[in-house]
């Protein structure tokens, strides 16, 4: 079994065409003092696979699923002005403007 998909609280939902994995959403469920929410670790659909609505379908099997657990939430990072934004938004999700996210990188010049 993969690590990401070894904790209690990660969850995984998958399409399939046959024996290949087409489309995937990957993450794990975070608990807060009030709620819950899933923080998606990976998504993606299989280029051959896009513009199909396969991907919509998987996020709305997945909030379902989620629902049936008491989450309401999902969240997920991706890049400012990537093609997928435009995805996620089509899908429901929102740009938070209030977070900031960082990083620190220490990689020897």
């Amino acid at each position: 079994m993969p690590v990401m998909m070894a904790s209690r609280m990660s969850r995984g939902y998958v399409i399939c065409d046959g024996d290949t994995i087409v489309s995937m959403c990957i993450g794990r469920i975070m608990t807060y003092l009030d709620f819950k929410e899933l923080f998606i670790d990976e998504f993606s659909v299989h280029p051959a696979y896009q513009k199909q609505g396969l991907g919509g379908k998987l996020l709305s099997f997945a909030k379902e699923a989620l629902q049936n657990e008491g989450v309401f939430d999902m969240v997920l990072n991706t890049e400012r002005g990537y093609p997928a934004v435009q995805f996620y938004e089509k899908n429901g999700f929102k740009t938070l403007e209030k977070i900031v996210m960082m990083y620190c990188t220490f990689r020897r010049t």
